[in-house]
């Protein structure tokens, strides 16, 4: 979106399946990006913005394409989200 989001850290701590905001360097450099959490990974809590949690059908996240780690997990044919639905006060 070229649009830089300033950063809106939280406590929610980043387990499998909460989704967060992708950014560059600069804390407030988030746009259009995010990320899904494979694996609790507690070293990006209060570094990058979690805004959603999956509730139902991490079995399909788990079967995203997944490259390699050195190169940012990029693939050359990603898969893309077909739909998407936010569900409200999904604990």
């Amino acid at each position: 979106s070229g649009q830089k989001i300033e950063a809106e850290f939280n406590d929610v701590s980043h387990t499998r399946g909460v989704v967060s905001m992708a950014r560059a360097m600069d804390p407030n450099s988030a746009d259009s990006q995010f990320f899904i959490v494979f694996d609790d990974s507690p070293f990006l809590d209060g570094q990058y913005t979690a805004w959603g949690r999956v509730v139902k059908g991490m079995e399909y996240v788990d079967a995203i394409k997944k490259g390699d780690k050195s190169d940012n997990g990029s693939v050359t044919d990603p898969d893309k989200i077909v739909k998407l639905q936010l569900a409200a006060d999904a604990k």
